[in-house]
């Protein structure tokens, strides 16, 4: 068996609508600041108020829309505050 690989790797955008029929990234791409948009910040603060109380929730939604984004911008804000 013989595998080549990609010698022009398809970008980001493309490669997440072909291979997992992604939507555009409305956090990465649509906004320059996502954690300032509305849409952000309402599951970031449900996010945090599970950190607060210690519980587990579940971040669930269609491929693309920014869950693994907001999950980073959360856990950063977190390693932020245990630091100072």
């Amino acid at each position: 068996m013989i595998v080549s690989a990609l010698t022009d790797p398809p970008d980001l955008d493309t490669a997440l609508r072909t291979l997992w029929g992604a939507s555009p990234m409305p956090f990465a791409a649509a906004v320059d600041n996502p954690h300032l948009s509305d849409t952000f910040q309402a599951p970031q603060r449900r996010l945090e108020e599970l950190v607060a109380l210690r519980a587990s929730g579940l971040l669930h939604g269609p491929n693309g829309v920014g869950k693994t984004l907001l999950v980073q911008h959360v856990l950063r804000s977190l390693c932020v505050h245990t630091r100072a």
